[in-house]
């Protein structure tokens, strides 16, 4: 192409380029002008619908998110993609063309045919030179920018400044109504504007069922004498409609009290209160209260017993008999979730103590306590629960104990007889019983030897025994040599010159009750006399005659007589001199 041509060629683009300018121009601002004209009506409508319903916060989120989704979209639709993808020169061409058809093709042909790759070696450009100058020829006396239609823009932008000018006079002139709703429509926590202003006392009301719901409505603002309650049951189809009084002390103050009681409500519900054209929602929950479900006690004895931990069952509320030093450990099911829970120890003297469970894990807990003998003593215990909701329980079970202590060990001599009468020689056996329920640690033979004749003395002592059997047949050859010696042998503890002895001996048992004890039994006294050998011959010899005297009237068989005659034939051998052999008494 020649110079000319050239420079005739960027005329025509850049008159081109100036209507693709003006097209995007158009379209974008159409796109903002429909954007406020969406934005002033959607706002309206959010606000006017907020002050007729009153809203929750939740569906006003919603709406917004709507609005702005929807907004979005067409900025993006109808402003930001026009600038963004802005048509190219043919189709700018195109578009001049449909708007002038006389150009019939010249424009488009021109911008294609001046291009480098259109022309081919070898072809003449001579024509396409004549070809671009016949185009700006014809385009020089023409406004090609009129083929970009700007009735519509003028109409949108036009309707778009008379809404935003009514909007913002309208909010101007209620500012004290409209600037409120619209922040409410931006999510801020501000009340409704109204000439009443109702506020709930408490919105969330939770109560047990089968207790009265007071509602309480704070009022400012313009107070009519009562105002009205709308309630809807869950369980029902129709509204109830109840009247909410004024309270008489607030005619005159800036904050009024509007109440109703719900007597013996059974069903949650959702109320409105309507007072003047102020309006406020709530809901009343009704639960029941924390109960036991099931508990499972388990008695852990102290360790110095061995004894195993023992369940109880509480069906009957009766724990029972409980050592002293237990531990007793309350597995608990609570019929629903629980925050506090507390453990009332009923105490003998009428008074209560408290106790916090040790372990609350949603319905289930675990609460303990020691048994002891403490004055006063523990009677009885009950469990006291607080659910997350904050009601607690009424009327709990009383379950009755008794706590008693570790019983001593108990101690009996069984031989030889009471009040009996021995010999300085004599071989008495000694039989008793030593009987603990958790063991015995400690057993002491104690003794006191009193001479009754002659210069008065006394002389006591102890022996210690071994623990381990519960009952021992003493005999005086194998097991109580030094027993015998201390106790029956008049030469170890007396004058033998002292013809006549008491000897008074008990046993004391220990057992090993750490907790409480230890607990000492002590089993009775037992005496005898040691006489001289021809005072315990002449006591024989008297009981052989009598009976001897009475075999016909007491029917003394042979083996008794037998037995009286041996016993003096070995008293009789006592009184051999010493190192003569000793047989048993």
């Amino acid at each position: 192409m020649s110079a000319e041509a050239n420079s005739l060629l960027e005329r025509l683009r850049a008159r081109v380029a100036s209507v693709r300018s003006r097209l995007v121009l158009v379209a974008a601002a159409g796109g903002v002008s429909w954007l406020v004209i969406g934005a002033v009506l959607v706002l309206g409508a959010a606000m006017a619908g907020d002050w007729l319903f009153e809203l929750p916060r939740e569906a006003r989120g919603l709406l917004l998110l709507a609005y702005l989704i929807w907004g979005g979209r067409v900025l993006w639709t109808r402003a930001l993609r026009p600038l963004l993808r802005q048509p190219g020169e043919d189709e700018v061409a195109l578009l001049v063309e449909r708007g002038m058809p006389d150009f019939r093709g010249r424009l488009i042909a021109s911008l294609q045919l001046s291009r480098a790759s259109a022309v081919q070696p070898g072809e003449s450009a001579v024509w396409v030179d004549e070809l671009v100058r016949q185009t700006e020829a014809m385009a020089a006396p023409r406004r090609m920018g009129d083929v970009v239609a700007v009735d519509r823009l003028a109409s949108a932008a036009a309707f778009a400044l008379i809404l935003l000018a009514m909007g913002a006079t309208l909010v101007w002139h209620f500012r004290e109504a409209s600037v409120p709703l619209l922040q409410r429509v931006l999510l801020m926590d501000v009340p409704v504007p109204r000439q009443t202003q109702v506020t709930i006392e408490q919105p969330e009301l939770v109560i047990v069922r089968g207790e009265d719901a007071e509602i309480v409505a704070r009022v400012t603002g313009r107070q009519p004498a009562s105002g009205r309650l709308i309630i809807r049951y869950e369980q029902a189809s129709d509204d109830v409609r109840r009247q909410l009084s004024k309270s008489e002390g607030d005619l005159n103050a800036s904050v009024a009290e509007y109440r109703h009681v719900e007597a013996n409500v059974h069903q949650s519900f959702q109320y409105t209160v309507r007072i003047n054209d102020g309006r406020a929602r709530g809901r009343v929950s009704v639960v029941p209260r924390p109960t036991v479900e099931a508990i499972a006690c388990r008695v852990v004895y102290p360790a110095y017993t061995g004894e195993a931990p023992e369940s109880r069952d509480l069906r009957n509320a009766q724990v029972g008999g409980v050592l002293a030093g237990s531990r007793l450990v309350l597995d608990i099911n609570a019929t629903k979730p629980i925050a506090e829970a507390r453990l009332q120890l009923h105490l003998a003297d009428g008074n209560m103590t408290s106790l916090r469970a040790t372990s609350i894990s949603g319905r289930q807990l675990v609460a303990e306590f020691n048994a002891t003998l403490a004055e006063p003593l523990v009677s009885a215990f009950s469990i006291q629960l607080r659910d997350t909701d904050g009601k607690f329980s009424r009327d709990e079970t009383r379950y009755a104990l008794q706590v008693h202590a570790d019983a001593p060990p108990v101690v009996v001599i069984l031989a030889p007889a009471d009040d009996d009468e021995v010999t300085r020689h004599a071989r008495p056996n000694l039989v008793f019983t030593a009987e603990d329920l958790y063991g015995i640690t400690g057993l002491t033979l104690h003794y006191r030897v009193e001479n009754l004749v002659g210069e008065p003395g006394q002389t006591t002592g102890q022996i210690k025994l071994d623990p381990r059997k519960s009952q021992y047949e003493w005999d005086f050859e194998t097991q109580m040599a030094d027993l015998k010696r201390a106790i029956l042998s008049v030469a170890s503890v007396s004058p033998v010159d002292n013809a006549r002895t008491i000897v008074t001996y008990w046993l004391e048992a220990t057992d090993n009750n750490v907790v409480t004890g230890p607990g000492v039994g002590r089993s009775n006294e037992r005496h005898f006399e040691i006489v001289s050998v021809e005072e315990k011959l002449a006591a024989l010899r008297r009981d052989a005659e009598k009976a001897i005297e009475g075999v016909d009237k007491s029917r003394l068989t042979q083996d008794e007589l037998r037995r009286l005659l041996e016993l003096y034939l070995r008293q009789k051998a006592e009184q051999k001199p010493p190192g003569g052999v000793n047989k048993n008494n």
